[in-house]
């Protein structure tokens, strides 16, 4: 299908964009597209299966109030939600990326667009946050809650750990408790986002995770 057709989908399912900011949006999925080609960025390389697996993930997160900045875009890999969230919504993002050749694909996308309120961080995020404080750290398809809190929860620099997830969240959330206690008892869920995506009604949720110190 023509970049035409993307653009389309994209004006009829995020309405309010500027034409501006849906050819921008255009832009990013042809770069996703042309390195998808030569790393595992994306798999999904149809538009509407680029817009539902990609784009409505980061309509749905602008939607909410859990975003606090600078966020941290953990993992960002192809460069979503953080390069797509920055394009749209504005507000300072790191996309920070362990892997060499995806971070050096994120920096070439936020010199194309140009996206001037996002940077790329080359390395481990848990090194980032040592020294640097953001408001949000934000993970989608990066591991378990549990994971990721080994790897950030001595890092005071953060406020809030926002996860996106599917229909297996509640189990894996009780899973979580019952298995790491000490961790569990550093963090609570201070809200959800439900929605779901596609013809198939494929449910999908945006966690918004606080700790404890911040709950009175």
């Amino acid at each position: 299908m023509s970049t035409q057709n993307f653009a389309e989908l994209v004006t009829q399912g995020w309405p309010g964009l500027s034409k501006t900011t849906v050819d921008g949006l255009n832009t990013y999925r042809n770069l996703v597209l042309e390195a998808s080609k030569v790393q595992n960025l994306t798999k999904l390389v149809e538009p509407e299966a680029f817009f539902e697996g990609h784009l409505i993930d980061c309509r749905e997160l602008l939607k909410t109030d859990y975003l606090k900045y600078p966020a941290m875009d953990l993992g960002s890999g192809a460069g979503v939600p953080g390069v797509v969230c920055a394009w749209v919504g504005g507000g300072d993002w790191v996309l920070a990326e362990s892997e060499g050749r995806k971070a050096e694909f994120l920096q070439s996308v936020v010199d194309t667009l140009p996206l001037k309120t996002a940077r790329v961080f080359s390395g481990r995020a848990e090194k980032y946050l040592k020294t640097q404080t953001v408001g949000s750290v934000v993970c989608r398809a990066v591991g378990t809650v549990g994971k990721i809190l080994g790897w950030i929860e001595k890092c005071s620099t953060w406020n809030n750990l926002i996860l996106f997830k599917g229909p297996g969240w509640e189990k894996e959330w009780e899973e979580f408790q019952k298995k790491d206690a000490r961790l569990a008892k550093q963090i609570q869920v201070a809200s959800t986002h439900e929605y779901v995506v596609g013809t198939e009604n494929k449910r999908r949720l945006i966690v918004n995770l606080v700790p404890r110190r911040t709950i009175s």
